[in-house]
């Protein structure tokens, strides 16, 4: 399991464009599953193209729920291919994606 931590690389974020501005995150959705499950630690996944994306979506959610955000490192190649190892490390895990797969039975 390849992860970081986004306290570790907090100093190198870039300031000047935030690229989880260009795709429709959700971030309020996320903000309020984390507060309502009170997780501490939450898992954050995203598909290559979305991967540049995920340090500024993690400081956004650890700046606003206070819970430790880890980003997985590995290759993500659909809503099929989860990081199960960091699965077992967080408290929640947010799987971004390129479109929303809806709810139902799975």
């Amino acid at each position: 399991m390849r992860s970081i931590k986004v306290d570790s690389a907090r100093s190198t974020a870039g300031s000047s464009s935030d690229p989880a501005s260009s795709y429709d995150i959700e971030l309020e959705r996320a903000v309020k599953l984390i507060r309502d499950c009170g997780a501490e630690r939450v898992g954050l996944q995203a598909p290559e193209g979305l991967k540049r994306a995920c340090l500024a979506i993690a400081i956004q959610i650890e700046d606003t729920t206070g819970a430790e955000v880890i980003i997985s490192g590995d290759p993500c190649y659909g809503a099929c291919d989860v990081d199960l190892g960091l699965c077992e490390e967080v408290d929640l895990m947010l799987h971004l994606g390129h479109s929303e797969l809806g709810e139902g039975p799975i």
